[in-house]
């Protein structure tokens, strides 16, 4: 062999050798890279899979499924320009920005393409701003999609605290895309899915406008701490999002939070996606970002109605009645203060029909407003502002009761995974409301010495606003549940029942009372046709003092269907006194009682328990 052909073997051999060197080398880095944290959560994996569910967010088939893959996809897609992602048809470096720098830094050997983006660039000089703040709407029991409240992030080009200031700001919210009106059918597509989640960007007021204003919403501001580079990332991100991404959404663990710890878990690489893993509710998501200092501060802005309210309760009898006749078109003069409360009113109506009022209405709150522009000295009201929502108990509670129930001791454990009662701390949330889910009530009999199911509550929901003649709100209450049979006296036999309530309420931030009335339906296999159906009469009496909250429960209910060749109906109450020791340990003490309303002296059932409530 000619000293010019080992030559060449030689040189052969040693770029064979490299090559394949480089080649593993190359692959030991993709598949380190690819479980590089950063990396999973700019394509929110969750252990085997992404929680992403459009096929735009990956440039690999097996994108959702594999890291390695869609990172050598991304890779093979940052060399060239092609114009073909998104709708707008823009190159991959245009469509996953913050994809790109993080390959761009770590793998600085490549030689990528790098386009202009002017869509992009566009977007984000529109979107971006020089701080970022978590916003929350507080909870809104009418609708079933806003019942917790919702959450959004909000980019702020100035600092300042007043909201008028902040209209054109930039929001960000995660939520479902849907085209049913808020009721029964898409709160069960919400529960067990049938939305699709998008991550949507709008300006603030557009958003002010659904939550606090239409919706007559608090709205609590979170001022977050993050340095430019983190909103730099997190704007890239979003994009990402906004343009690529769609995700099935659920209320309980897909819903506006849940994303939304996911992004800022991205750039502050605190852990908030994984404490967020599973049933997250937005409150629970406010205590994590205080947890890890996050928050610098908080703002209050009160809801048009509350807005209202300040005003008009400050007015004296005559401005009151002033307030009245100017509203009925009578030729008088107002002051400033009734004035304002005039406008504020107006305002507050307008919203709460989404614009759609008459035209005398228009031509009304046109002569008010120019009316109230001639006074130049009106007062700036000021507002009490409400314990924060991240400061009020935690949602689960545990109860250990010890009960005597028809002279027969038991031991009583429930669990209520979710969220408030009318006899918790009221601090943190709205006043006089409950949302009480999927509560599980074991006890044991010890004459029975048994163990047996005490109640199951699938859902108790009552919304109870303060009835005024000004705002004349509906009180409402549904109530689903497996519970024994009281009015018989039988603890081991179990119907379901289900009411539905409609009324008023009076409530001041001490006291509550209201009046509703429904139908009830209740199911036994020994019960005539296997089922009860009738009206129902429900109390509510409240007393809220200091650290004590007093809560007395009445219904009455009529059965038209006959049962034992007599009619059925019953009447039961609960007294319930609850008194809080620390933020997070209450004691509780109960009185149940059952009877048929023909035999008044004889109750079919009463109990008395007492024990510790545990908020966690």
């Amino acid at each position: 062999m000619s000293n010019y052909l080992k030559a060449v073997l030689l040189v052969s051999l040693t770029l064979f050798v490299q090559t394949s060197r480089g080649s593993g080398l190359f692959e030991n880095k993709l598949s380190q890279i690819s479980e590089n944290i950063y990396w999973k959560r700019l394509l929110h994996f969750n252990g085997e899979e992404s929680y992403a569910d459009s096929k735009s967010f990956f440039l690999s088939e097996n994108g959702k499924t594999s890291l390695r893959d869609e990172l050598l996809a991304n890779i093979e897609a940052f060399k060239k320009v092609q114009a073909k992602y998104t709708p707008q048809k823009i190159p991959a470096q245009c469509a996953f920005p913050e994809r790109f720098q993080f390959i761009k830094e770590n793998f600085p050997e490549l030689d990528f393409k790098s386009p202009e983006c002017p869509h992009f660039k566009r977007w984000k000089s529109a979107v971006s701003g020089k701080s970022l703040s978590l916003i929350f709407a507080s909870s809104f029991v009418n609708n079933p999609s806003s019942m917790f409240g919702h959450t959004f992030l909000k980019f702020n080009k100035k600092d300042g605290d007043q909201l008028s200031l902040d209209m054109f700001n930039y929001v960000v919210a995660y939520s479902a895309k849907a085209e049913d009106s808020p009721g029964f059918l898409y709160a069960l597509k919400g529960l067990f899915g049938g939305y699709t989640g998008i991550v949507d960007v709008q300006p603030f007021y557009q958003t002010l406008r659904e939550y606090s204003k239409v919706e007559s919403r608090d709205i609590w501001e979170y001022m977050l701490g993050l340095k430019s580079k983190q909103l730099d990332s997190l704007v890239n991100h979003i994009w990402e999002l906004y343009a690529n991404a769609n995700f099935d959404y659920y209320f309980f663990d897909e819903n506006c939070t849940s994303v939304l710890a996911r992004i800022l878990a991205l750039v502050t690489n605190f852990p908030l996606d994984e404490e967020m893993v599973g049933y997250a509710l937005p409150t629970d998501f406010l205590r994590i970002l205080k947890k890890y200092k996050l928050v610098e501060k908080n703002l209050y802005y009160p809801s048009l109605r509350k807005q209202f309210f300040a005003h008009y309760d400050k007015l004296n009898d005559s401005q009151k009645e002033n307030f009245k006749l100017i509203l009925d078109n009578h030729d008088i003069e107002g002051d400033t203060k009734t004035y304002q409360a005039l406008v504020h009113y107006l305002d507050y109506i307008r919203h709460d029909h989404e614009n759609k009022v008459s035209k005398e209405f228009q031509i009304k709150q046109k002569k008010i407003y120019t009316l109230a522009s001639k006074f130049t000295n009106q007062e700036q009201m000021s507002y009490s502002k409400p314990i924060p929502p991240d400061e009020g108990h935690l949602p689960a509670r545990l109860d250990l009761l010890q009960a005597r129930e028809n002279n027969k001791e038991a031991t009583i454990l429930t669990y209520r995974p979710s969220f408030h009662s009318l006899s918790d701390p009221a601090g943190g949330y709205e006043p006089w409301s409950q949302i009480e889910l999927f509560k599980l009530s074991l006890k044991y009999n010890y004459d029975m010495k048994e163990l047996l199911l005490n109640e199951f509550l699938i859902a108790d929901i009552q919304s109870l606003p303060d009835f005024k003649f000004l705002d004349t709100n509906t009180s409402w209450s549904l109530d689903l549940r497996v519970a024994p049979l009281y009015e018989e006296a039988k603890l081991n036999a179990y119907k379901g029942s289900f009411n539905l309530n409609m009324g008023f309420t009076k409530h001041t931030h001490n006291f509550l009372f209201s009046f509703l009335t429904g139908a009830r339906v209740e199911g036994h296999e020994s019960f005539k046709n296997k089922v009860k159906v009738g009206p129902n009469i429900k109390v509510n009496l409240g007393l809220n003092i200091l650290r004590t909250r007093f809560i007395l429960e009445s219904s009455y209910f009529y059965s038209f269907l006959k049962n034992h060749q007599r009619e059925r109906d019953y009447l039961q109450s609960r007294l319930e006194l609850s008194h809080s020791v620390s933020k997070n340990w209450d004691i509780k003490m109960m009185g149940i009682y059952f009877t048929q309303v023909g035999e008044l002296s004889k109750e079919s059932y009463k109990s008395y328990s007492i024990g510790l409530a545990h908020f966690f």
